[in-house]
């Protein structure tokens, strides 16, 4: 099988796009900014389609396409804190959440452990949530920068609905965080081999 397939392709062309929309971003180019955050949102649905349905699943591929996601996460959410969108006390949550899973599933992995990971109904919210706080700054972002008439009026509430949310998000944030603590913890002192036995009884 190659490892270099479309669907490993278009992975590859997202991580790469990261820094180009760190940089357009920090530049004040929202509009080129926004344009590549679609794009590299759009590729994340279509390489997960083409690898099924042209059964070019790998190894890499398994590997980059959630590292593609995690760091434009991570990194969408820094630049956002740089331009005070979002308060950098909300970046370290998510950074440091991500950062405790991660060395989680590694000491798992170096016990032996054979993970088959599904994300739980909480982690899937905590995702809408911080998509949502992403495109909010986004959008308070080009209303302030672009001034359109027909969204001038609306400038206060997204603002305020914008602050709301941040704390939604560094809620739902911890409380991820901690169920994925409690999933390793669990599967450490039952000595389950499988990590999606407690992630069922989610």
């Amino acid at each position: 099988m190659q490892i270099f397939n479309l669907p490993n392709s278009l992975t590859l062309l997202r991580i790469l796009l990261v820094p180009v929309f760190t940089y357009c971003f920090l530049q004040g180019e929202y509009r080129i900014a926004l344009i590549v955050f679609v794009i590299t949102g759009f590729t994340d649905v279509v390489d997960g389609y083409l690898a099924r349905a042209l059964q070019k699943k790998t190894t890499l591929g398994a590997i980059l396409d959630p590292a593609a996601d995690k760091l434009l996460m991570l990194v969408t959410f820094i630049v956002l804190a740089m331009r005070d969108l979002v308060p950098p006390w909300l970046s370290f949550l998510v950074i440091f959440r991500d950062l405790v899973i991660v060395s989680g599933t590694l000491i798992l992995k170096r016990l032996k452990k054979k993970l088959y990971f599904k994300p739980t109904r909480m982690s899937k919210l905590n995702t809408f949530s911080q998509l949502f706080t992403i495109f909010l700054s986004f959008l308070l972002t080009f209303i302030r920068a672009e001034s359109p008439q027909i969204l001038l009026p609306y400038e206060g509430g997204v603002a305020r609905l914008l602050g709301w949310v941040i704390y939604i998000c560094a809620g739902m944030t911890i409380i991820t965080g901690i169920q994925y603590t409690r999933i390793g913890l669990l599967i450490l002192r039952r000595d389950r081999e499988y990590a999606d036995l407690p992630l069922k009884k989610d």
